[in-house]
């Protein structure tokens, strides 16, 4: 991969959470890409979140579930291109 596409690639990574650690920044419907500290990924929609923004519910793609995210989560979250 040439080094301008990954520069590219990078511009597009958003940090959805706060100073806080808060996930503000997410809203149901958002396709997101979980990227796990050991390495492994998966991608899925925002489903739905606590008031204060604390905990955020993702449907996982390919009938992988529904999993929980927590603001102190040590996982990279990255927005993905909306389906069309």
């Amino acid at each position: 991969m040439k080094h301008s596409n990954i520069v590219s690639q990078q511009k597009h990574i958003e940090d959805f959470r706060t100073k806080d650690g808060l996930l503000t920044k997410l809203r149901p419907g958002d396709r997101i890409r979980l990227e796990y500290p050991h390495g492994g990924s998966s991608v899925g929609v925002v489903d739905e979140h606590t008031a204060d923004f604390s905990v955020v519910w993702i449907h996982l793609d390919h009938g992988q579930g529904r999993t929980m995210l927590l603001a102190d989560d040590q996982i990279r979250i990255v927005k993905q291109p909306s389906a069309s």
